[in-house]
């Protein structure tokens, strides 16, 4: 027997309820609350009850259940009846009908006759059975139908999601209902209790999601939106979602700039589409934001992620790099719900570097400097003869290992949730504390959440969410191949000693101190200990986040919609630097300190009206206008002195600082008014269009160049329900198959407020000399260009989205064309214009063309549930133009630019010498120096045997700046994620994979480690590597302290495949038995053990193959700047329901 819901607008009836209008987090998530107080008026003349049935779930939360094979709607009926109640309605409705009907909660069972048991039920030979329907997350779930197969007789589940029905012996079969899940059907036997898990029926094809400023069936969608499954991610060791993002959405890529606690990551919708600030415009609960950090993840309900024009647009100047919804959890009708959740971890360094130890070093050393004398023939280099016995030394110094640790990790999440038809309200406080891998690096964040709802009437909503949180992350130096700690405990050479001073050395007991530069073999080192010990570099952040909004419900199809949010930051910054040791006769004698203290006040005010209406049953009508402006201001003082009388921690402030005070501080602010429109139609949800505008007014701009129009249309055509169609016979194979196309406009303004404006500034540095007396200076400080203007992304997108197999088989596949004109960027300016900033200008094209392919695969083979989840993406990137300027030289080094940004080219191309090969003899080396003019020679004149030959491009005969070229792409060639999930009985286990094929990396760390020189150390295969003798190596150059051939330029050396396959996460999951629970006062209970960033593949030499530039420029894409590596962690969880 098959119950059928009578299928209503969803979007419609929901919105007329409760009137979800706009913006993300007012979303009132499956809103079960019910009165049957509820009046109802209806004026049909000679229609179908089906047609009066539609009306009556329009006008209430009641929904109709019935079996199709013996309930006939198509009878036309008459009825008039104003404000009355549903029982009131139903009596005169079904008053001559053949039909009965039973209302359980706000489900109404219609059946055939006057009976709802069937006659041959025995009273008294029944049994009793109960037990507890959840969902695949194990939460529970209020108002399932439960009713004994072939009966009408059920029940419905309870606010806690239990049931308890009387079942006759003769009957042995339950079936479990519920709108948008799997209809279950179980044998009852001997048992007594039984406990049911749905699933969702059909992922995604009748689901509402989030759009900008409103909601909209996912089935209607005509623009590329892709849904992200939170459940996953929330239990993962991360401190921000972002960096959970990572492989999970199709056109998505997330990479890290840093596997430091607390550190950022780089996200890249649909490719690179500007030189500058690539990072989408992240909106939580309708509040627009450049930084997720302080967010729990627990308190994560659903994100959406808008890719194409045709979806972003509606937010016309922050939609160019994308846009990601983020909508926090609500409270739902019912008793209140505890949750308790927890996990503690352990984590440690996935991959170590492997570097020669002090015999090996020794061994390097000597041999250069023997190989250097013998290539310039002169004796600039020495022995140090105490390496000539390598033997006689043991590992040395381990100096990765001195700055590594096994780290902690771990979180608490506590959140009550709960209400009534006239109040919802949740609350959640959360505790993560994550330590590095390297010492001195930790994250603590402290976060306070309340969500309120409040039904002031049937026509007015108020709500109000809001977030107060305090971060605080103790940093590095890192990113810096320089001083940075991760470079230089990589390249320091382990014969010097990384430990403190010897108690009896004098030095030591007068001052106590580390070295903060060490005394080595050849020259005084950074020492990374000493930088981690007695440094502090920190931040803290007090953050409030959160806003105001009122619905208000004008008529039964229009409503008004205004929202208030604030998003108010403190930041500080704390650094000591202490005196220390520069080698062991002197010493850097004074300390300093320095704080730097921000404030952000940004806010947004949105003020929306929009109209929904279906009209004669098959269109769908939807419209929405809207105003929101916006502002921010920043502010930032700045103070450092030097000279603390000791280094101790309670003297680490300025007041404590004797001598140099230095203050600066900096003001800034914008302001942004917007003016939006959209229109939504749909036929029978068969032929679907959508278009948008959005003006934008910006402060940034002169006047003249402020506003920016940005539109958009869109349209879908559902193949699957034309009657062509179902000629094909395919209804056993395809559920669903639209097409969809789009096209838009977004903006960009992401440049500094005062672009446009010249400022001149004073300080120290401009004093000067006047009538004999020191004058206070100004000078600009920059060039401002009133001609500035939007830069502005065009995108077209046609993509198709299926639904195979009873909804088994599921998935879309997209291309893409983006074309982002006008790109901002600054025009480098010479040096004698005095400037210490180059100026912004509108010059260049770039173009990301591209697809994207998502699929999930979800079944149950007996008690086995299963799916698999699979997403895969492409992009092309190009500069169509510079603006006539000159090519972009970017990733610059020691040894020079690695990257060039040309027309025809992607953004941070590679680029150098290529290698042929490493000279064998003499004689090829004569050969190339004659093929070059007379005294001119092919490389130079001491280039020898076992030095690198450089391919001649131009065919001059000789290598030049002119023979450099491209030698490859950071950008991969394709990226993928792969989830799989099974549950079986009370266990499940998810496994996340995410991998990257194609893209190279220029390993800037062998500019270091190959030098030879005794001043940084070499990889412990270097010897059996390098050329040694003729045949013996065609790849590597001979060991040499002199660099005279200039082996170490920017070459296809450096170029290494950063092609990856990770195992990003793996859980193993196990729910309690209930029935125990229970009995200690617990309603759900599950424990787990899993593991994040587990093994990587890879045939890239360094540490991590992930990379990103801290700065998130994508001229440095692809460069190993010695960034902090990720994590491996093993971790347990518990999660607790009360």
């Amino acid at each position: 027997m098959i119950f059928t819901r009578v299928k209503i607008y969803s979007d419609a009836s929901v919105s007329m309820r409760v009137k979800f209008l706009l913006f993300i987090f007012i979303i009132l998530l499956s809103v079960k609350a019910f009165s049957q107080k509820q009046n109802i008026s209806l004026n049909f003349k000679d229609v179908t009850l089906e047609r009066i049935i539609l009306e009556i779930e329009k006008q209430s939360e009641y929904r109709f259940f019935f079996e199709q094979s013996s309930i006939n709607l198509q009878p036309k009926a008459t009825i008039q009846i104003w404000n009355a109640t549903i029982n009131e309605v139903l009596e005169r409705l079904f008053n001559n009908t053949p039909y009965t009907y039973q209302i359980i909660d706000q489900h109404i069972i219609l059946s055939q006759g006057k009976e709802v048991v069937p006659k041959n039920i025995n009273n008294e030979s029944y049994r009793t059975v109960k037990g507890t329907v959840t969902n695949k997350n194990m939460e529970t779930m209020p108002g399932v139908t439960v009713m004994i197969k072939n009966t009408y007789t059920g029940t419905i589940t309870d606010r806690n999601g239990q049931y308890k029905i009387e079942v006759p012996l003769n009957y042995d079969s339950l079936v479990f209902s519920y709108v948008g899940m799997m209809r279950f059907e179980v044998s009852i036997g001997k048992k007594q209790h039984i406990d049911v898990s749905l699933e969702p029926e059909i992922i995604g094809v009748d689901e509402v999601i989030v759009v900008g400023y409103g909601d909209q069936r996912k089935s209607d969608l005509t623009g590329a939106i892709t849904t992200i499954e939170v459940d996953g991610t929330r239990k993962m060791p991360v401190t921000g979602f972002d960096q959970a993002l990572q492989g999970r959405a199709a056109g998505v890529l997330v990479t890290s700039t840093s596997g430091s606690p607390g550190g950022g990551t780089s996200v890249r919708i649909r490719g690179i589409g500007t030189v500058n600030n690539n990072n989408p415009l992240f909106v939580i609960d309708g509040i627009p934001t450049d930084d997720i950090r302080f967010l729990n993840m627990s308190d994560i309900d659903n994100v959406e992620i808008l890719k194409d024009a045709s979806a972003t647009a509606i937010y016309g100047n922050r939609g160019a790099n994308g846009v990601i919804l983020i909508n926090t959890k609500k409270g739902k009708p019912g008793s209140p719900v505890i949750t308790a959740e927890s996990y503690f971890g352990v984590s440690d360094v996935w991959k170590n570097p492997h570097m020669g130890d002090s015999k090996q070093f020794a061994t390097i050393s000597n041999l250069a400097v023997k190989n250097g004398i013998e290539s310039e023939g002169v004796g600039a280099y020495q022995y140090i003869e105490e390496f000539n016995n390598p033997d006689n030394y043991s590992g040395g110094t381990n100096w990765w290992k001195l700055i590594t640790r096994k780290a902690m990790v771990h979180n608490q999440n506590v959140s009550i949730s709960g209400g009534n038809d006239m109040n919802k309200y949740l609350m959640s406080l959360s505790y993560l504390s994550q330590d590095g891998i390297i010492k001195g690096s930790e994250f603590d964040r402290l976060t306070f959440r309340v969500n309120n709802e409040y039904k002031l009437s049937d026509k007015i909503t108020l709500a109000f969410n809001t977030n107060l949180s305090h971060a605080k992350r103790q940093t590095i130096s890192e990113d810096d191949l320089d001083g940075g700690i991760v470079f230089t405990a990589i390249v320091l050479d382990p014969i010097t000693s990384g430990a403190e001073r010897p108690v009896d050395d004098p030095i030591r007991v007068k001052y106590g101190e580390f070295s903060r530069w060490y005394e080595s073999v050849y020259s005084n080192k950074f020492n990374p200990v000493a930088q981690i010990g007695r440094s502090i570099n920190s931040w803290t952040q007090l953050r409030f986040f959160g806003n105001l909004s009122f619905n208000y419900d004008l008529t039964k199809h229009l409503s008004y919609h205004s929202t208030f949010g604030m998003d108010l930051r403190h930041s500080d910054y704390d650094n000591f630097l202490p005196s220390f040791w520069m080698d062991s006769d002197s010493k850097n004698d004074i300390n300093s300190v320095s704080k730097d203290s921000g404030k952000n006040t940004d806010w947004v005010y949105e003020n929306t009206m929009t109209y929904k209406q279906i009209f004669k049953k098959n269109h769908n009508f939807t419209a929405l206008i809207g105003m929101t402006t916006e502002g921010g201001k920043y502010e930032i003082v700045q103070a450092s002195k030097r000279n603390i009388p000791a280094n101790s921690d309670y003297l680490r402030y300025l007041s404590a600082a004797t001598s140099d005070p230095n203050v600066t501080g900096e003001v800034s602010d914008y302001g942004l008014i917007s003016y939006l429109g959209r229109v939504n139609y749909a036929f029978n949800s068969e032929y679907l269009f959508t278009a948008s505008i959005r003006a934008d007014g910006s402060s940034k701009f002169a006047n003249g160049e402020k506003w920016g129009y940005f539109p958009s249309l869109s349209g879908g055509w559902r193949i699957s329900n034309e009657k062509f169609f179902s000629a094909l016979k395919l209804s056993d194979i395809v559920d669903d198959l639209k097409i969809r196309l789009g096209w838009g406009q977004v903006g960009n303004q992401n440049i500094s407020d005062n672009a446009f404006r010249t400022l001149i500034a004073g300080g120290d540095t401009r004093r000067y000399l006047f009538n004999q007396s020191i004058v206070q200076g100004y000078a600009p400080i920059n060039l401002g260009n009133k001609n500035l203007t939007w830069e502005t992304t065009e995108s077209t997108n046609l993509g198709i989205d299926f639904n195979l197999f009873k909804s088994k088989l599921t998935g879309s596949l997209d291309f893409y064309k983006k074309q982002t004109k006008n790109m901002l960027l600054k025009l480098p300016v010479p040096m004698s214009a005095g400037l210490p900033d180059s100026p912004w200008t509108n010059a260049g094209e770039i173009e990301n063309k591209g697809f994207e392919f998502f699929s999930t695969y979800h079944n149950k083979w007996k008690e086995l549930n299963f799916s698999v989840n699979l997403n895969v993406s492409s992009y092309k990137n190009t500069v169509l133009s510079l603006g006539g300027g000159e090519p972009i030289m970017g990733g610059e080094q020691r040894l020079g630019y690695t990257t060039k940004t040309m027309v025809g080219h992607p953004i941070g191309e590679f680029f150098g010498y290529i290698v042929e090969g490493v000279f064998q003899n003499q004689h090829q080396v004569d050969i190339a120096n004659a093929l070059s003019a007379e005294n001119i020679y092919y490389q130079d004149f001491l280039t020898r045997p076992g030095d690198f030959k450089f391919k001649d491009l131009n065919g001059d005969g000789r290598i030049t700046g002119e023979d450099r070229t491209f030698l490859g792409s950071p950008h991969p060639d394709f990226t993928y994620g792969i989830n799989l999930f099974a549950e079986y009985h009370r266990f499940d286990i998810s496994l996340f994979l995410q991998g990257s094929q194609g893209g190279e990396i220029f390993n800037v760390f062998k500019y270091y480690t190959y030098q030879n020189t005794g001043y940084f150390n070499s990889p412990a295969n270097m010897i059996e590597k390098a050329w040694h003798g003729e045949g013996t190596s065609n790849t590597q150059f001979q060991i040499s302290a002199s660099n005279a051939n200039n082996n170490l330029r920017p070459s296809s050396w450096y170029i290494e495949d950063g092609s990856f396959l990770r195992i990003k996460n793996l859980q193993i999951g196990y729910n309690l038995n209930k029935r125990l629970c229970q009995k200690v006062g617990i309603s759900e209970c599950r424990i787990y053990i899993g593991g994040q960033n587990l093994f990587t593949f890879t045939r890239y030499s360094g540490l991590d193959p992930e990379l990103a530039d801290l700065s998130g420029s994508p001229l440095n894409s692809g460069i190993d700047f010695a960034k902090y590596p990720q994590a491996r962690t093993i971790l347990t969880g518990l999660s607790i329901k009360f």
